[in-house]
């Protein structure tokens, strides 16, 4: 195999597992999201991990609109107050 060749397949690869890890935060966040009334701690451990991983994406677009959806679960969380967590959890009961 060439040296052009295996750089090629390289690329590939690497193109491949960056838009795995981009899958991988999206559905970290998109759970985020989706949990963060009914079990914000939950929603809280998905915000870190996405947050842990997201520097390492290649694709400057890509970073910046997870960075995005970040900011905006933050904001979610950030937002929550005591009485709307007491609220959910009364509902539950």
């Amino acid at each position: 195999m060439s040296s052009v060749s295996i750089y090629s397949k390289l690329a590939e690869l690497r193109a491949k597992t960056d838009q795995e890890l981009v899958n991988l935060i999206d559905e970290e966040l998109n759970l985020g999201f989706r949990v963060a009334l009914t079990a914000p701690v939950t929603a809280a451990k998905a915000y870190t991990e996405a947050q842990k991983l997201t520097h390492k994406v290649e694709d400057p677009g890509e970073r910046r609109r997870l960075e995005s959806k970040l900011s905006q679960l933050r904001e979610t969380l950030d937002g929550l107050s005591a009485p709307d967590i007491l609220r959910v959890f009364a509902a539950c009961s």
